[in-house]
C-alpha cells in the first residue's frame, strides 16, 4: 500500500490526489488494505466505484471473510436500497433522514416489506455505509457518498440525467444537487450508457454561472465526451471567470486519463486567455497528465510553442518545483528527444532572462532527468561548469551559493557509478583548475559534487583524493574554495558513511595546534578554514571529532593547552570543541576562565567572542564558562555577543529556566558596566524574563524597564512587547490598573517623540526616528489599554468610548513623518487591533449597537484614508476582526443576509470573513449563502468565498425539496 501511494503521490497520479483528503484516504484503506489498489490510476469516481462494490453490492471487509463461514448478510446485494435513500435525501434537500421515512421509502420504491426494510437499514448501518445522527435521523457515512449514492440512483433511472438537467437548470445554485449531478455523468460516461450528451449540453449553454460551472466539472471528469460537447466547452472556457476555470482544472487534474480528444483543446482555449496565473495552472493540470498521457502533453506542449522558451512571459508562466520536475519528466516520457531539446533552451532562457527561480528549479530537476536517463542528459552535464562560469555579472552573485548544491546533485548523478579511476580523473581535473589561477564557479561546482560522491566511497581512494585536492590549495583562496564547497560539505554529512569517516580521520591526522600551524593555505588551511565556517557553521560534535586527541588528554601541560589558546590556532575551534566534549579543547577554555590574571590580548577576546556566539547553540556547556569569564576578566565582549542575538538564535537557551536565569543576570551585569551596554543588557533581561515573548510581565516589571532608559529603541522594544502581551493575556492585568499607572509614561513617551519629529527634520537620523517611533507605539498601547480595560459599565456608553475614539481615529500620521516607510497601511492600521476585543466586550455587555457603530466607524475612516479592496493590509485588517465578526453573525440569524451584503458594500474582506465565520459558527447555513447567490445586489468580489463556502457549509441543498424526484426519473 505504502509504496503505491508514494509512487502515485511522486508522479502527480490522480491517486496521489485522492490521499490528501481524508474521506478518500479512510475508503482506500477500507477497500484495499493491505496490498493497496490494484492499478496506479485510480480517480476519485473509481474509487467510489470500488467502494460501492466492496461496501454496498456486497460485504468484503476483512472481518467479514476468514477461515469460518461467512455471515449470510455480507452476501446481501443492497445496491437498490441505497440508490433508493440517495433518491430520499434528493426529496428532502439534505443529506441526512429521518429513520422511519428511510424505512417508508424503501417500502415505497424498493418493493420490500416493512421488516425487511428496517433489516436493509440495519445492515447498511453495520457495514459503515450509514451512521446513525441526532434526533433519530440516519445518514450516509459523509456526505460525498450521499451525492455518490444519489448520482447512482439518476444514473440507474430512465429519465434521470435527462430530468436531472432539468432540475439543476430550474436550481442552479444547489450544490448537493450539482454534486450529485456529476457523479451521475461520469457513472454513465464510464459505463458506456447512451443517450446523456443532450442533457450535459443543456447544462453548458445554460445562462447561469453556476450551471455552466457544474457542466464544466463534469465535463472535465469524462472520457468520453461527444465532440460536440468539446467543442461548447471550449467556447465555455474562453469566457468563463477564474473559479470556473480552477474548478475544471482540479477536477481534470483528479480524473484518470480524462479524453484526449477533449483536454488539449480546454486547456487551450484556457491558455489563449493570456492570463499568467491561468497559464501556470494550465502547465500544473499538464504535469499531472504527463505519465498518464506523455505523448499528448508532448503534443499539447509543442503546439504552444512553448518549448522553444522565446519569450520572457513564459517563464513567467512555468510552475515550480515539484511541478516543473513532473512536466519535464513526463516530457521525457513521451519524447525523450523534445525533453533534451527543451532542457537546453530552457536553461538558456533562464539564463538570458536572468529568471533566477526557474533556473533554479530546472537544474533540480535536471539531476532527476539526468537519474533516469544518465547517457541522454549527460551533455546537459557536461555543460553545467560552463553555464555557471558564464554567471559573472553581479545580478548573478547572490544566487550563486544557492544554484551551486542544486547543479552539483546532476554533477554528481554522472560520478555516482564512476570506478575509482574516472574518480581521480574528476579530481585531477580540478587540482588543474585550481592551480591555473582563480577558482570559479566551475570549480565550485566540480568540488561540491566530489563532496556528494567521495561520502560513499572507500578510506583510501577518500583520503588520496583530499590529499590530492589539498597539494592544490596553494593560496589562501583555493583553500577556501576546496574548504567551502567540498571538505565542508563531506564532513557534515553522516559519520556512518565510510567517505565521511575517512574525511574526518584525514583531519585528526593532519591538523594540530603547534607554533609554526598555517591556517590560511595548504591541508592546515584546507581543514581549519572548512571547521571554522562562520556563515554555517559545523556542529560542535563534529568539530570536536575532526581534531587530534592524544591518548591521554589529562596527562597534558598547561603549556600544551596554551597553543589551543593563542594565535596561530584558531579561536573559534577551541569554542566549538570545548562545546562538542574534545577532552582537550574542554580543559583549555577551562584553563582560560580560570587564569589569573584573566588574559586580555586580542586572542583572548576574539575568543569571548566566539564563546558568546556558540553559547546560544550549547549553553549546557558554554553559557555559564562565558559568564564567569566575563566577571573574573572584566571583558564584556562576549556577554554583549551573546545579547546581541536575536529571540529566534536564544530559542534554546530561553526554553530553560535555569539558562533564563543566567540571561537575566547577564542583562543586569551589562547594565552595570560603564560603557554603554545599558540598553544591550536591558533587551537581554526582557527577552529571559518573558521567554522572547511568550511569558507575561507584570505592570511593574514593564514601568521598571520604561523608566530604566531613554533610549527610543529599546523604549519601543518594550511597548511592542507589551501590546503583544495584551493580545494574548490582556486578563492577568486586571487588577493591576495597568491604565491609570502606565498612562503617564506613555505621554511622556509620546512627547519625546513630537520634540524629535519638530526639532530633528528630516531627514531623520537613526536615533531620531526609533524616538518617533516608540511615540507611536505608546500611543498605540494607550488605544489597547482603553480597549481592554476601560470599565463600561460605569457611565454612559458614548461617555466611555469617547477618550478612545478620539485616539484611534486622529487625523494620520500621528508621530511620524508623512511619507515615512514606517507609516505605510499595513502600520497603522495596528489602531485598530485591539478594538474586535472591545466591540466583543461591549456585545457581551448588552451594547451591540454601540459595538456596530464602532465597526462601522472604523470602515468609514478606512475607506475614506483609502478606498476599499486597495491592497492586502485590508485583508489583515479583517484578519483582525473575525472573532467580532463571529459575535455578529451569531446575534441576528435573521437578518444574517442583509449583514453579509452590508459589509460587502464597505470592505469586501469583511463581508468574506463574515462569511467564513459564520459557516464555521451555525454549520448549514444554506439559506443565506444561495439567498446571496441568486441576489442581483451580490458584488461579484463576493461570490467566490459564497461558492467556496457553500461547498462544505451549504451542500445541504436550499431549502426547495425536489419532491416528485422519484416520479420526475422514473
Amino acid at each position: 500500500m505504502r509504496s503505491t501511494l508514494v509512487y502515485a503521490a511522486s508522479r502527480g497520479l490522480p491517486l496521489g490526489q485522492l490521499i490528501r483528503h481524508p474521506l478518500s484516504l479512510r475508503m482506500l484503506f477500507d477497500v484495499y488494505a493491505p496490498a493497496g489498489p490494484r492499478d496506479r490510476d485510480l480517480d476519485v469516481t473509481d474509487l467510489f466505484r470500488e467502494y460501492w462494490a466492496a461496501r454496498v453490492t456486497e460485504d468484503v471487509r476483512h472481518a467479514v471473510f476468514g477461515d469460518e463461514p461467512t455471515d449470510e448478510e455480507a452476501g446481501w446485494n443492497l445496491s437498490e436500497e441505497v440508490r433508493v435513500l440517495g433518491l430520499a435525501m434528493l426529496r428532502e434537500g439534505k443529506p441526512e433522514l429521518r429513520h422511519a421515512d428511510a424505512v417508508t421509502a424503501l417500502v415505497a420504491h424498493a418493493a420490500l416489506r416493512r421488516r425487511r426494510a428496517e433489516r436493509a437499514v440495519s445492515v447498511l448501518l453495520r457495514r459503515g455505509v450509514l451512521r446513525r445522527v441526532e434526533g433519530g435521523r440516519i445518514a450516509f457515512h459523509h456526505q460525498a457518498f450521499a451525492e455518490h449514492a444519489a448520482g447512482q440512483a439518476l444514473r440507474a433511472a430512465e429519465r434521470g440525467l435527462v430530468a436531472t438537467a432539468d432540475r439543476v437548470t430550474d436550481h442552479p445554485d444547489d450544490l448537493l444537487l450539482a454534486e450529485a449531478a456529476r457523479h451521475a455523468f461520469h457513472l454513465a460516461d464510464r459505463e458506456g450508457v447512451a443517450g446523456w450528451y443532450s442533457a450535459l449540453d443543456k447544462l453548458m449553454c445554460h445562462d447561469h454561472a453556476a450551471t455552466r460551472l457544474t457542466a464544466l466539472r463534469i465535463h472535465a471528469g469524462l472520457r468520453h465526451p461527444p465532440q460536440d460537447a468539446v467543442r461548447t466547452a471550449v467556447e465555455t472556457l474562453r469566457n468563463a471567470d477564474p473559479w470556473q476555470t480552477t474548478s475544471y482544472m482540479t477536477v481534470l487534474t483528479g480524473t484518470s486519463n480524462p479524453a484526449p480528444a477533449a483536454w488539449p483543446r480546454t486547456l487551450r482555449a484556457i491558455w489563449e486567455r493570456e492570463d499568467r496565473q491561468d497559464r501556470r495552472r494550465v502547465l500544473i493540470a499538464v504535469t499531472h497528465l504527463a505519465y498518464q498521457q506523455p505523448d499528448e502533453v508532448a503534443t499539447f506542449l509543442s503546439a504552444l510553442r512553448l518549448l522553444g522558451f522565446e519569450e520572457r512571459e513564459l517563464l513567467d508562466c512555468l510552475p515550480l518545483g515539484r511541478d516543473l520536475t513532473l512536466l519535464l519528466l513526463g516530457l521525457h516520457t513521451a519524447s525523450p528527444e523534445k525533453c533534451g531539446t527543451a532542457l537546453t533552451k530552457l536553461l538558456n532562457a533562464a539564463v538570458a532572462f536572468r529568471n533566477k527561480p526557474v533556473l533554479l528549479h530546472t537544474l533540480a530537476a535536471l539531476s532527476h532527468l539526468a537519474a533516469e536517463d544518465p547517457t541522454r542528459y549527460g551533455e546537459h552535464i557536461a555543460k553545467l561548469p560552463e553555464l555557471l562560469d558564464g554567471l559573472q555579472e553581479k545580478a548573478w552573485q547572490a544566487s550563486l551559493d544557492k544554484l551551486l548544491p542544486v547543479a552539483a546533485a546532476a554533477w554528481a548523478a554522472g560520478l555516482r557509478t564512476a570506478t575509482v579511476p574516472e574518480i581521480e580523473e574528476a579530481v585531477g581535473r580540478v587540482v588543474e583548475d585550481l592551480s591555473a589561477g582563480p577558482p570559479g564557479p566551475s570549480a565550485a561546482l566540480r568540488l561540491r559534487a566530489l563532496a556528494e560522491v567521495l561520502a560513499t566511497r572507500p578510506s583510501r581512494p577518500v583520503q588520496r583524493f583530499l590529499k590530492l585536492l589539498a597539494g592544490a590549495a596553494g593560496s589562501p583562496e583555493s583553500a577556501e574554495h576546496i574548504a567551502k564547497y567540498l571538505l565542508a560539505p563531506l564532513l557534515s554529512q553522516e559519520s556512518a558513511r565510510q567517505g565521511v569517516a575517512a574525511a574526518r580521520d584525514w583531519c585528526r591526522r593532519h591538523l594540530r595546534p603547534t607554533e609554526t600551524l598555517d591556517v590560511e593555505q595548504g591541508t592546515t588551511g584546507v581543514i581549519a578554514k572548512a571547521l571554522d565556517r562562520d556563515k554555517v557553521p559545523l556542529p560542535a560534535e563534529t568539530i570536536a571529532a575532526c581534531l587530534w586527541q592524544p591518548r591521554d588528554p589529562d596527562r597534558l601541560s598547561d603549556s600544551s593547552l596554551r597553543r589551543w589558546l593563542s594565535d596561530p590556532w584558531p579561536h573559534s575551534l577551541t569554542v566549538a570543541a570545548a562545546a562538542g566534549r574534545h577532552p582537550v579543547a574542554e580543559r583549555a577554555l577551562a584553563l582560560h576562565v580560570t587564569t589569573a590574571p584573566p588574559a586580555t590580548d586580542g586572542y583572548a577576546v576574539r575568543l569571548r567572542e566566539a564563546l558568546g556566539r556558540r553559547a546560544a547553540d550549547q549553553p549546557d556547556r558554554l553559557l555559564g564558562p562565558l559568564h564567569e569569564d566575563a566577571v573574573r576578566s572584566g571583558d564584556l565582549t562576549g556577554l554583549k555577543r551573546l545579547a546581541l542575538l536575536g529571540p529566534e538564535m536564544l530559542t534554546g537557551v530561553l526554553e530553560d529556566p535555569g539558562h533564563r536565569e543566567t540571561l537575566i543576570a547577564v542583562g543586569k551585569t551589562l547594565q552595570e558596566s560603564p560603557v554603554g551596554l545599558k540598553t544591550v543588557g536591558l533587551r537581554l533581561e526582557m527577552l529571559a524574563v518573558t521567554q522572547g515573548g511568550l511569558l507575561p510581565v507584570t505592570v511593574d516589571e514593564s514601568l521598571a524597564w520604561l523608566t530604566a532608559t531613554r533610549n527610543g529603541e529599546i523604549r519601543k522594544t518594550v511597548l511592542m512587547g507589551i501590546g503583544e502581551q495584551l493580545h494574548r493575556q490582556a486578563v492577568l492585568w486586571r487588577g493591576q490598573d495597568p491604565l491609570a499607572r502606565l498612562e503617564p509614561v506613555l505621554r511622556a513617551v509620546e512627547e519625546r517623540g513630537g520634540e524629535a519629529k519638530k526639532t530633528a527634520g528630516p531627514p531623520y537620523d537613526h536615533h531620531g526616528r526609533q524616538f518617533m517611533l516608540a511615540a507611536n507605539e505608546a500611543y498605540l498601547l494607550r488605544i489597547a489599554l482603553h480597549a481592554h480595560f476601560d470599565d463600561i459599565e460605569s457611565r454612559p456608553v458614548a461617555e466611555i468610548l469617547a477618550p478612545l475614539v478620539k485616539l484611534v481615529f486622529a487625523d494620520l500620521p500621528v508621530h511620524l513623518p508623512e511619507g515615512d516607510g514606517e507609516i505605510a497601511l499595513p502600520a497603522w492600521r495596528r489602531r485598530f487591533e485591539h478594538l474586535p476585543h472591545l466591540c466583543c466586550r461591549l456585545a457581551a455587555a448588552g451594547h451591540r449597537d454601540a459595538a456596530r457603530g464602532l465597526l462601522d466607524r472604523v470602515l468609514d475612516f478606512t475607506n475614506g484614508v483609502h478606498p476599499s479592496g486597495k491592497g492586502n493590509w485590508r485583508e489583515r485588517l479583517a484578519d483582525d476582526w473575525r472573532f467580532y465578526l463571529r459575535v455578529v453573525s451569531l446575534e441576528d440569524r435573521e437578518r444574517l443576509t442583509d449583514t453579509i451584503l452590508g459589509f460587502a458594500r464597505k470592505d469586501i474582506f469583511f463581508a468574506r470573513q463574515l462569511v467564513e465565520v459564520a459557516a464555521q459558527s451555525l454549520g448549514d447555513i444554506s439559506p443565506e449563502l444561495y439567498a446571496l447567490m441568486r441576489d442581483e445586489a451580490t458584488p461579484a468580489a463576493l461570490m467566490p468565498a459564497l461558492r467556496s463556502t457553500a461547498s462544505w457549509a451549504g451542500r445541504a441543498g436550499h431549502g426547495v425539496q425536489w419532491t416528485e424526484v422519484f416520479a420526475e426519473v422514473a
